[in-house]
Order: structure tokens, then C-alpha cells, then sequence
């Protein structure tokens, strides 16, 4: 089973590479010599074959790293006269093909190489430098970078582990590859022909991607060694390690257990992870309609349901990564069927208990609310995490003997930054580690905690529990966050540039900030001089401050002028891109404005009205979605078009404002505007994304060599993956 062919499809991303075979330097002077390097080209050939590299092959063998640096190249140019990718693999490695299939046949995989952390103290099968290896330093996150890579003659600060000796160049970085490693042969160096090359490409500015080996071991090849897995049973391994590394507690321990068996039964059926993801979202869209229907029996079918929609959220997680099945629409699938089955959950018990004499829709808005407020948060910090990290790759002259003096973090011995520093220590200790993961209440614990209280029949029960977890999750994430960056540990001077054809520099932050055409004509009518971000801080500050008062009795009339203050003051704080430590909270801010306005006046002039208001912001909501995860996976925002008729933040309180002067149709109004605008989303995000599989023309088959050039998001949980504080 395990070699199955529905487990071993290849996708083809390495069919055509040229693979280059880096044999140890030297002459063999002996028969028994030559027979070894002869094994060890074949038991590689081999292991790059199983892999999916199958195109033209060079063994790499010369007495000075100028000679082989120079044959490097000739087989680069090679490689790009074809318009092919290059593989280099170290001959004496000992890896498994299973293991090299996350690197050479990886659809969307620029290049990249192979790492593990350097361990603390001696550890069977884990590599260290001493033995050989290359050490590197590399950032942090899923798409990390090697920022920096040490050879005897190139000293590296602070490395976090090391290289091991196989990289794949993308086809478009090839020609770069081939110049750079032409001017390194040029000098004389010391050190493995496959740490050079990567050294030469660091510092040339060619962008290498730093993967995890995960749960695989490697280790030189032994002379006499024959070709064997290190892993007794690596598709297991491959198993294991389809599961995301950063699951809460609940999901590795126990979801992930169950979600693994029924992946390794549904991989030879070939089932695709969408197909999956659809399932899933039809289970959790049944929990929320027997939420709906009420009463306790079906109460207690809802949470065991609830529980098969989470495992069913990790089988398709696994099949595409364990299959490399996934695609930046996956992704949305997977994140928007989340959103649907858990808010359709909350609106099904209010509206039971609204039924049953119980108006609960103030406690289903603040669930709602407070879990997508979390996720823009983890959104907008995720920007600058990646931004701060992109300057601490290294690039430099090849004979410049170290990385550089400038430090690798912020701080400066600051009191903050010592409370930051105190908090990484204690994530060494597994308790600590794992309350952390638990109090951001992913989404494992989340789903735990509904099906447990949806056993009690109370609905109240469900609400409070998620209202008072989820405050302390915001507390403990934005808190834990606005220290990291205040401390120098992030650095936001500029956000990742998205490109759009009526505003180019615009960023991420700036269209997570889902601002309407009425703030930005603002923000093009009036100087730029005039621009603050605390322009925007104070009218906000006014807007709540004026739906607070509106509550308690203040006449709803002066909502509007306090809105119109917020639509100058956001286009007084849109100086783009936008910058600042803490700049990344901006988009999850407006959002609380724009919630805590609707939530309050509707409380006001019309308390029966709650479903509308419910509906409105999680129009709202799915509408911020839609914007990051577009942004984010395909690089560019929903049509300019659709922020006039979404109305944006600005329109959409403009619109409430107005409604507020006639309380008798407020409610009228609300349902209204969140139908429309949530319906508009809906059709053009399914509209924008049947274009882009168009454009992408995915083909349907998974045979060797239909590759598939994505820009690879695999479907997470969002923020999940992110720094706690």
C-alpha cells in the first residue's frame, strides 16, 4: 500500500531538470574507490529519480573547487539553454526519495534547499556542522529564507542549523545561478562545491527557500552502504508530516490521530483535497442547520457532527500536502468553508433561542466579531513578520569574510524587549508551550469548546464560553504582538507591495484596511502634508465614543456627523503605504470600529433586529477575507470596482448612519445592505477565482510532467502559523 501509485504521484515540478551530482573532491587512486563513487552516482541517481528529477544527468567530480565551481556553471547554462530547473545533489547523502519529493517536486517551489535545526547536544541521526554539514542561518515562518550560509573561509553569525547538501534552482533563477557561479570560480575558496553554490546565490540576491526536513533523518553515505531508505517506513513519515506543525493541542494529540488513518485509506482512491474540503463543509453547513432546528437530542448529533467536520478539515490539509495538491484556491476553500460552518453555527443558535423567547444575536455578533477580529490581527502581523524578515538575507561580495555587522534583531536591552525575550525562553518548556497554543484558541480548541458546551442543550452556555476564551486569545495576541513590535523585533517600515493597476503602491496593510470611495477621495483631495495616522486614531476614538453614547440615550443624529468625522480622519491617516511598528493593527482596528458601531446603535433603535446586525458584519467580515487571502496567494486585490459596491468601512457606517435617522427601518436597512453586499462578495470572489483557474489552466490529471506553476498556500487556519506572544 504504502507504494501504492496513488500515494507516489509525482507532479512533475522536476521531470525535465538537469540534475548535477556533486561527488567528494578528489581522484579515486584505487578499483575499490572508483567502485564506490560508482555506487554512490547510482544509489543517488536513483533516490533523484524516485524524487521526480529525471532529465539530463552530470557527475561532478574535480580536484579544486574552482574546477568544480566551473563545471557548476557550464551545467547551469546547460539547464538554461533548455529552460529547465537544476538539481544538485551531494552523492554521499543519504536521504530519503519520499523526504526529497517536498523539494523536487513541489508544484510552485522556486528554489530552495533542504535544512534541520542544529541540535542542542548529541542526537542520533540529527546533523550538526562539526560533521560536515553546512551551517545556516535562516528566518522564520513557513516560507522562510537562508539568510546567511558559513564555509571555513566565511564565518556565520548566529546560525540556526544546516544545510544538507541539495538544491533546487527554479528554471528562472537559472541564468542568475550560472553568473554567479562563474565570477565564485574565479577566486580559490575551501569548503563542499554545494555550500559555495549556495553561498554564491545568497549573496548574489537569488532568493533560496529554506525547508524544514521535518520528520526525516539524513546522514553521509557510509562506503560499502547499500541503497536504502534511512526510514524503515517513510510514506508514514510523509504522513506524519502532512500535518501542520503548528496545530493546537487538541489537534495534534487527538484530531490528528484520527484525521492520519482516514487519509492513508482515502490516498489510494486518489480523492481530490478540495473534494474533501467540500464534505466537510456540508457536514459543519448540516451541524449549523440542526443548531437551527434545536432542541437537545439534535444538540448532541451538532457537536458530534461539528467534530467530523474538524477531522474532515484535516484530512484534506493531509492529502494535499502529502499529495502537493494545493493551490492558493485551496486555500480560500478551505479558510472560507471554515467561516461558513462555524458563523452558520452561531447564527443557528440564536435564531433557535430567538424562537424560543431568548434574543442571543448581541452574544452571537460578539463570537462572530471577536474570532474574525483575531484573525485580521494575525493577518496584518503575519505582513510584517514577512516584510522584517526579507532585509536580514545577506548579500554581499563572495570574499568578504563574514555577514556583516549589523544585529539580527531590535531591542536594545530595553525593558520591553527583555519581557519579549523572557517570553521566547519559556516556550522551551513543553507545558508552556502548549498553554501558549491553547489560550490562541485555534481552531481544534475552539471546535472542542462548542461541541462540549452543545452538549449541555444551552446555547447561552456556548456563547459565553467563546466570548470569554476569545477575549483573553485577543488579549494575550495583540498584547504579546504590539510588545514585539514596540520592542524592535518586528520591523514595519514598509509593507509588501501588492500590485494594482489604479494604485500601485499600495500594500497589503492598505487593502486589508477595506476603505470605501469616499475616504479615498478624501485622502486625494486634501495635502499630503496633512496626513496622520492619528488622524484616523482620534476619529475612530470619536465614532465609538458617539455609538457608546447613542446606547445610553444620546439622539442618533449625532452618528452622522461623528461618521463623517471618521471618513476625513481615515483619509488624513492613508498615507500609503502604511508604515509605523505597529501598523499591522490598523485593518483589525477599523474592523472593531465598524462592528462595535453597528453592534451598539442597532442594540439601540432596534433590539430585535440582531440577525441583521449579525449578517451585516459578517458581510463585513468575509469581505476583509476575501481582500487578505486574494491579496496574499494571488498577488493582487479583488476589482477596484467592487469598493464602491461593497460601499467599504467608510460607505458601509455612512449608510448606518443615515438609517439611524429613521429607527423604525434601521433594522430594514441593515438586513438589507448585508444581504446585498455579502452577495455581491460571494458572486465575485467565485467569479474572480473561476478566472484565475482558468488563467492557471490546472490541468485535471497527475501524471509525471503535468506541472503546475502555483503560488502554493496550503490551507491553514489563519494566524495560526504566526509568532505568539
Amino acid at each position: 500500500m504504502p507504494e501504492a501509485a496513488a500515494q507516489r504521484r509525482l507532479r512533475g515540478a522536476s521531470a525535465d531538470a538537469h540534475v548535477v551530482l556533486v561527488a567528494p573532491p578528489g581522484d579515486p587512486s584505487t578499483d575499490e574507490a572508483d567502485d564506490a563513487l560508482t555506487a554512490a552516482v547510482h544509489a543517488a541517481v536513483e533516490r533523484a529519480r524516485r524524487a521526480g528529477a529525471g532529465g539530463p544527468r552530470t557527475v561532478l567530480r574535480a580536484p579544486t573547487t574552482r574546477e568544480a565551481l566551473t563545471a557548476l556553471a557550464d551545467a547551469a547554462e546547460r539547464a538554461s539553454a533548455d529552460g529547465v530547473a537544476l538539481v544538485l545533489l551531494d552523492v554521499d547523502l543519504v536521504v530519503s526519495p519520499v523526504a526529497l519529493l517536498d523539494l523536487l517536486d513541489h508544484p510552485g517551489r522556486r528554489t530552495a534547499t533542504f535544512v534541520l535545526p542544529a541540535p542542542s547536544g548529541p542526537a542520533a541521526g540529527a546533523p550538526d556542522a562539526s560533521a560536515g554539514w553546512t551551517p545556516v542561518r535562516w528566518g522564520e515562518g513557513r516560507k522562510a529564507l537562508v539568510e546567511s550560509v558559513g564555509t571555513p573561509q566565511h564565518a556565520l553569525r548566529r546560525a540556526t542549523g544546516v544545510a544538507l547538501g541539495v538544491l533546487r534552482v527554479d528554471a528562472a533563477d537559472v541564468p542568475a545561478a550560472a553568473r554567479l557561479w562563474r565570477a565564485a570560480a574565479v577566486g580559490e575558496w575551501s569548503g563542499s562545491t554545494s555550500a559555495l553554490a549556495l553561498l554564491a546565490l545568497t549573496r548574489g540576491g537569488v532568493p533560496v527557500a529554506a525547508v524544514p526536513l521535518e520528520q526525516f533523518t539524513a546522514r553521509h553515505r557510509a562506503d560499502g552502504e547499500a541503497l536504502v531508505d534511512p526510514e524503515q517506513d517513510p510514506w508514514r513519515l510523509r504522513l506524519r508530516s502532512a500535518a501542520r506543525p503548528v496545530d493546537g493541542f487538541f489537534s495534534v494529540f487527538v484530531v490528528r490521530k484520527v484525521s492520519r488513518a482516514i487519509t492513508w485509506r482515502l490516498l489510494p482512491t486518489g480523492v481530490a483535497p478540495n473534494t474533501v474540503t467540500v464534505v466537510s463543509l456540508l457536514v459543519g453547513l448540516l451541524t449549523a442547520l440542526l443548531c437551527g432546528i434545536g432542541g437537545w437530542p439534535l444538540l448532541v448529533v451538532a457537536a458530534v457532527l461539528l467534530q467530523v467536520s474538524l477531522v474532515l478539515d484535516c484530512v484534506d490539509g493531509e492529502i494535499a500536502r502529502y499529495t502537493r495538491r494545493f493551490s492558493p484556491l485551496g486555500a480560500w476553500l478551505d479558510v472560507s468553508g471554515d467561516r461558513l460552518k462555524e458563523n452558520g453555527v452561531y447564527a443557528g443558535l440564536a435564531l433557535w433561542s430567538y424562537r424560543a423567547g431568548h434574543d442571543l444575536w448581541v452574544w452571537a455578533v460578539l463570537t462572530m466579531a471577536l474570532i474574525a477580529y483575531r484573525h485580521f490581527v494575525d493577518y496584518g502581523f503575519g505582513v510584517s513578520q514577512r516584510t522584517s524578515l526579507l532585509p536580514r538575507v545577506f548579500r554581499g561580495p563572495l570574499d568578504q569574510p563574514d555577514d556583516g555587522a549589523e544585529p539580527l534583531s531590535g531591542g536594545g536591552g530595553s525593558r520591553v524587549s527583555t519581557l519579549v525575550a523572557a517570553s521566547d525562553a519559556t516556550s522551551g518548556s513543553t507545558w508552556v508551550h502548549w498553554t501558549k497554543k491553547a489560550i490562541h484558541l485555534p481552531i481544534g480548541e475552539r471546535y472542542l469548546v462548542i461541541s462540549l458546551a452543545l452538549l449541555t442543550g444551552r446555547p447561552q452556555v456556548v456563547f459565553v464560553a467563546l466570548v470569554v476564551l476569545e477575549v483573553l486569545a485577543v488579549l494575550y495576541t495583540t498584547g504579546g504582538r504590539i510588545l514585539r513590535s514596540v520592542s524592535g523585533e518586528r520591523s514595519t517600515a514598509a509593507t509588501l507591495p501588492a500590485p494594482d493597476p489604479t494604485r500601485p503602491t499600495w500594500g497589503e496593510i492598505d487593502h486589508q484596511l477595506d476603505l470605501g470611495p469616499l475616504a479615498r477621495a478624501v485622502a486625494s483631495a486634501l495635502p499630503t502634508s496633512w496626513r496622520s495616522p492619528w488622524a484616523g486614531v482620534a476619529a475612530s476614538v470619536v465614532l465609538v465614543g458617539t455609538a457608546v453614547a447613542v446606547s445610553l440615550g444620546l439622539h442618533a443624529s449625532w452618528l452622522l456627523p461623528a461618521v463623517i468625522v471618521l471618513v476625513v480622519g481615515a483619509g488624513l491617516g492613508l498615507a500609503v503605504p502604511v508604515r509605523g511598528p505597529v501598523a499591522w493593527a490598523a485593518p483589525s482596528s477599523l474592523f472593531a470600529v465598524e462592528a462595535a458601531t453597528v453592534l451598539l446603535v442597532q442594540d439601540r433603535l432596534a433590539p430585535t433586529s440582531g440577525g441583521a446586525a449579525f449578517l451585516l458584519i459578517a458581510a463585513a467580515a468575509y469581505r476583509r477575507y476575501d481582500i487578505i487571502y486574494r491579496t496574499r496567494d494571488l498577488g493582487r486585490p479583488p476589482s477596484a470596482w467592487t469598493s464602491w459596491v461593497t460601499l467599504g468601512l467608510d460607505g458601509r457606517l455612512l449608510v448606518v448612519a443615515v438609517a439611524a435617522l429613521w429607527p423604525g427601518a434601521f433594522g430594514t436597512v441593515l438586513l438589507v445592505v448585508g444581504a446585498v453586499i455579502g452577495g455581491i462578495v460571494l458572486v465575485e470572489s467565485t467569479l474572480g477565482w473561476a478566472l484565475w483557474l482558468r488563467a492557471t489552466k490546472v490541468p485535471t490529471d497527475t501524471t509525471p510532467g503535468a506541472s503546475r506553476q502555483l503560488a502554493v498556500a496550503t490551507p491553514d487556519e489563519p494566524g495560526d502559523d504566526l509568532t505568539s506572544p
